[in-house]
C-alpha cells in the first residue's frame, strides 16, 4: 500500500507453502525476528538450507584447517548448497594458511558447476572477488576466481531464461572486467584450456551475448573476447 513503511519482506516474492530459513538477532521478540531478520534463504527443495546452516554452525568453533575439510568434504557429497554456505566457504581461504586455502580452493576448483545454486554462485563469485581484488592474494585463488568466472558463464540455469541470464550479466559487466585489468588474473585466463564440449557450449552462450542488444556495449565486447579465446582449433 501506499505510504506503507518498507520491511525486510517487501518486495519478496512470497507465496503460500513456501519456507525460510530465517537468520535473525536472538535477544528479540519472536514476531520482530520474523518480521525483520537479518537475512532470510528461501527453502526450495534443490538446497537443504538447513543442512548448510547446520554444517555451518557445527564447524564454526572448529580450527580453520578442518572447517576447510568439513566444506571440502560437503562439496564433494550430493547436493545443492545455497548462498549462505557459499559465504561461509568463500570467507574461509582468507582468514586460513595457504595450505587451508588450498585445500579449499582445489575442491572448488574441481567440483561441478551446480554444486551451488545460481544465487550460491553470484554470492561465491562475489566473495571471492573480493579476495582477488587484494594484491597479495594468493595465486591459487586468482585461478579458482578465472576459473568458476569462466565455468559459472556457462552453467545453465535453474529456469529457462530468455537472452543472458543475470550470472552471465554480472561475469560480464564485472568479473570478467576485474580479471582483464589485472596481470596475473589475464595470464590465467589465458592458461585456461577447456574439455571441447564445454568450450562448445561457452562459444554458444558467448555468441549470442555478444549479439544481444540488452547488454551494454562492454558486456558485449567481452563476449566477444571469449569467443576469440575459446575460437574452435
Amino acid at each position: 500500500m501506499a505510504g506503507s513503511p518498507l520491511h525486510y519482506w517487501t518486495h519478496r516474492d512470497l507465496k503460500a507453502g513456501q519456507r525460510y530459513v530465517i537468520l535473525s538477532e536472538g535477544n528479540r521478540t519472536l514476531q520482530a525476528m520474523v518480521e525483520e531478520p537479518n537475512t532470510a534463504e528461501l527453502e526450495t527443495g534443490r538446497v537443504d538450507v538447513v543442512g548448510d546452516v547446520e554444517l555451518i554452525l557445527d564447524s564454526t568453533s572448529l580450527p580453520l584447517a578442518e572447517q576447510a575439510q568439513r566444506v571440502a568434504t560437503a562439496l564433494s557429497g550430493v547436493g545443492q548448497h545455497g548462498w549462505l554456505f557459499a559465504q561461509y566457504t568463500a570467507a574461509l581461504p582468507a582468514t586460513g594458511s595457504d595450505a587451508d586455502a588450498a585445500v579449499l580452493l582445489q575442491a572448488l576448483g574441481g567440483r561441478d558447476v551446480e554444486v551451488f545454486s545460481d544465487h550460491g554462485k553470484l554470492s561465491l563469485l562475489g566473495s571471492v572477488s573480493r579476495q582477488f581484488s587484494e594484491s597479495d592474494a594468493p595465486d591459487n585463488l586468482v585461478q579458482a576466481y578465472v576459473n568458476l568466472t569462466v565455468r559459472y558463464f556457462v552453467a545453465e540455469p535453474e529456469a529457462p531464461v530468455s537472452g543472458a541470464t543475470g550470472l552471465q550479466r554480472e561475469i560480464l559487466d564485472n568479473d570478467l572486467r576485474w580479471i582483464k585489468a589485472s596481470e596475473r588474473g589475464s595470464a590465467a585466463l589465458r592458461r585456461m584450456v577447456l574439455p571441447e564440449a564445454t568450450a562448445k557450449r561457452l562459444r554458444s552462450k558467448a555468441l549470442e551475448c555478444a549479439g544481444s542488444v540488452h547488454l551494454t556495449p562492454e558486456a558485449r565486447a567481452r563476449a566477444r573476447e571469449l569467443l576469440q579465446q575459446f575460437a574452435e582449433r
